[in-house]
């Protein structure tokens, strides 16, 4: 579901990035995106479930390559990475 999520959204930004300059020095503002799945199943057992694009990836990390931050468990258990 994360890669179908990544190409629906690359498709809407496009969308709404048209008449930009995307090669240009400006930097292009977006809109803050969240996502919200909605299942009309009868299988509950992924009710609250975090699926992360990265899983997909065929070779796995520890990190995010190029970035200033650290990587830190949130209240949910789950691995995020923090710009500090």
């Amino acid at each position: 579901m994360p890669l179908r999520n990544l190409f629906y959204i690359s498709r809407e930004l496009e969308k709404l990035t048209s008449r930009q300059t995307l090669y240009g020095s400006k930097q292009i503002i977006v809109p803050t995106l969240r996502f919200i799945v909605f299942y009309n199943g009868t299988d509950t057992s992924w009710e609250r479930e975090v699926v992360k694009l990265s899983d997909a990836f065929e070779q796995k990390t520890d990190h995010l390559v190029g970035t200033n931050g650290k990587s830190v468990e949130n209240k949910e258990g789950v691995r995020v990475y923090v710009k500090v």
